[in-house]
């Protein structure tokens, strides 16, 4: 949860870039424990992952994007849709 510049809450999201076995996964759970993580591992397809993505978007919680994402194509996705929904957007890369 972030707060901008008088203290209120803004609606986050968080989108990670890495390859394989980098750390973005652990990243997440150690530094962002209380953020709802959707990936692409767990959920299997982009059309559970659209569905997660609009339901935190529907709720106002933040949320990370924990794939590879090498692509400036695959971030836009996510980009597009957390400007949309009125999000701010972080994003962290992890090397491995």
């Amino acid at each position: 949860m972030i707060g901008d510049s008088k203290g209120e809450y803004v609606k986050t999201v968080y989108i990670m870039m890495g390859i394989q076995g980098s750390g973005k996964s652990t990243f997440c759970r150690a530094f962002l424990p209380d953020t709802e993580r959707i990936n692409l591992d767990t959920l299997h397809t982009r059309n559970k992952e659209a569905i997660k993505i609009g339901e935190c978007q529907e709720k106002g919680c933040d949320y990370v994007v924990d794939n590879t994402n090498p692509t400036k194509e695959d971030r836009a996705r996510y980009i597009s849709t957390a400007k949309e929904a009125e999000f701010v957007k972080h994003l962290k890369t992890v090397f491995g």
